[in-house]
């Protein structure tokens, strides 16, 4: 396993990853590494193909980015299909309760439409989050 920085556009996506994203969040994963940042590498093989990370590379593109960070890893294809599945499933969901209350504490800082552009949700559906906490 390594890790390096190699040029966005020598990376090229796997032909098997299910997972999907809506050009919403793709817009906002863009705005994320705009404001902050690559805070995870792309898993790669040896050859250059994704096995986890292929929106962060989407977007980094988007983001015009000249070169990304990576983990370079020795793998098989039938592990880096197992990877690519066992990755997007592990990421986990949004507890709507522990958000509720996370998003009283940073309504201490922020205006709840800057919240809203940060999280690429609207005002309304943050303060469902509120009625929730309360």
């Amino acid at each position: 396993m390594e890790y390096k920085k190699l040029k966005t556009n020598t990376l090229r996506p796997n032909e098997y990853n299910p997972n999907e994203m809506t050009e919403s969040i793709l817009k906002h994963l863009v705005a994320e590494l705009k404001r902050i940042g690559f805070l995870q590498p792309i898993l790669v093989n040896k050859k250059g193909i994704i096995i986890d990370g292929e929106h962060r590379w989407l977007a980094a593109k988007e983001a015009k980015l000249k070169e990304v960070p990576i983990i370079e890893v020795d793998m098989s294809e039938k592990d880096a299909k197992i990877t690519t599945v066992n990755m997007n499933q592990i990421k986990g969901e949004l507890n709507p309760l522990k958000f509720a209350e996370l998003l009283i504490d940073l309504k201490k800082d922020f205006k709840l439409v800057d919240l809203s552009e940060t999280f690429n949700m609207s005002v309304a559906e943050l303060e469902n989050y509120n009625m929730l906490a309360n």
